[in-house]
């Protein structure tokens, strides 16, 4: 419901999603991919509402990220807090906090983490940012094909990095 757009179903989503999780126990092995993830969960939540504007999602989304990348926090899990990064960029810019959701998807970016399969969201937050008018770092995400490479990359086109092309992967 969050990508087409429809909030109020969003959200009885969710609070179905709660109600169904809720009294299920913590399990011993939740990184086990048939098994329910509560951390894993609370980022999916992050994620629908942010695809859906909901400005809660910052919050969510900057708690999933510190635990993903608190101290000691066993295993790690990079790819986990790059698309967290995706998500909490998409937060900001339902916030109207255009440079620094433009710097959390160029580091989720520039982490080397994202699939192919995570560039509409790059592209969603790109649009959102530019169509803003971010006045300091816009211009340094674009979703062009890379001479570097037959698959789709984002390359940094700021005037910083005019004179070399860098690509993340």
């Amino acid at each position: 419901w969050a990508r087409v757009g429809d909030a109020a179903e969003t959200r009885r989503a969710l609070t179905r999603l709660e109600t169904l999780v809720s009294p299920l126990p913590v399990p011993e092995r939740p990184e086990h991919h048939y098994r329910y993830d509560p951390p894993k969960s609370q980022a999916y939540v992050a994620t629908t509402l942010a695809w859906v504007g909901d400005t809660a999602a910052e919050g969510i989304t900057r708690e999933v990220l510190a635990a993903i990348e608190a101290p000691g926090a066993t295993p790690p899990r990079p790819r986990r807090a790059a698309l967290a990064r995706l998500d909490l960029a998409l937060a900001l810019t339902a916030s109207r906090k255009d440079d620094e959701a433009a710097a959390a998807a160029l580091q989720a970016v520039r982490s080397g983490r994202l699939a192919p399969v995570d560039g509409r969201r790059v592209r969603d937050i790109i649009r959102a940012v530019v169509a803003s008018q971010a006045p300091t770092r816009a211009g340094s995400l674009t979703w062009p094909r890379c001479s570097s490479s037959r698959s789709h990359v984002i390359c940094d086109t700021s005037a910083a990095s005019a004179s070399r092309r860098r690509c993340a992967r």
